[in-house]
């Protein structure tokens, strides 16, 4: 069996708690295209056993055989019917994934984002994972004693996102922030059975400057513990971080803004 997981945004019941971090405040209501973090309601996943299926179904027999898993990184737009949009491979650890990945993304249907009760197209980015299900009498923790999100019966939810936010907006790189640089910064991260983070490293990041800042962020997030039944345990889960200055354009942002007056 394959295990369909979407990671970072959109991961059973996690749609909020796993949205972008990011560095501004949300903007009023406007007809174009949303961040993840500025949505009242975050867009849910509608069809999930069909993706498992699609998933099982398009495996790569080359990878399959040889017992291998792998990870891609995609970004797209939902548009107000919650349908995906714009489709962009981000990045990939095995090239055979891609095609297959990008197909299965096309099939992902959602709840539609709203804000102030009205729904909006709203940008994502989502980690498809290739992973064949473990034998069922083999451990589930990895060699550093962690599940993957979709094996805990309980995900942990952030605690301080409020803060992590004011922080984010205190510790932006002075010389980035004088420049005008926005940048974007997947880190995966190893929660304790206590909700704190153990291990950092980023998987994915649009501008290396933004990395340092990104991981010092990570290790200040506090989360609740994931469990299994009722014993709490250690996990991985991977957030993006959204380096972005406050009041910038919202709509076809370019990586370096345009300078801004007064």
């Amino acid at each position: 069996m394959i295990g369909f997981l979407v990671r970072c945004a959109l991961v059973a019941g996690v749609c909020t708690a796993a949205s972008p971090l990011a560095a501004q405040e949300p903007a009023p209501a406007r007809d174009s295209v949303y961040e993840l973090a500025e949505v009242d309601v975050a867009p849910a996943l509608l069809n999930a056993a069909e993706l498992e299926a699609a998933q099982e179904a398009s495996y790569p027999p080359r990878l399959k055989d040889a017992g291998m898993n792998g990870s891609v990184l995609v970004a797209m737009t939902v548009g107000t019917d919650g349908r995906p949009r714009d489709l962009q491979l981000v990045s990939s650890g095995d090239t055979a994934f891609d095609a297959p990945t990008m197909a299965i993304a096309s099939l992902l249907r959602f709840s539609p984002a709203r804000v102030s009760g009205r729904n909006v197209r709203v940008r994502l980015e989502l980690t498809i994972d290739w992973r064949l299900e473990r034998p069922r009498d083999t451990p589930g923790p990895d060699s550093t004693g962690a599940y993957e999100l979709s094996e805990v019966t309980e995900v942990p939810r952030p605690l301080n996102r409020d803060a992590i936010r004011a922080e984010m907006v205190r510790s932006y790189p002075r010389e980035l922030r004088r420049s005008g640089v926005i940048g974007s910064v997947q880190v995966r991260m190893r929660l304790a059975d206590n909700g704190r983070v153990s291990a950092a490293f980023v998987t994915h990041s649009t501008d290396a400057r933004f990395n340092e800042a990104s991981l010092a962020l990570a290790r200040v997030l506090r989360f609740t513990p994931a469990t299994i039944g009722r014993k709490r345990v250690a996990v991985w889960v991977e957030l993006p971080f959204q380096w972005e200055e406050p009041g910038a354009p919202r709509s076809d942002r370019p990586t370096r803004p345009a300078p801004r007056g007064p």
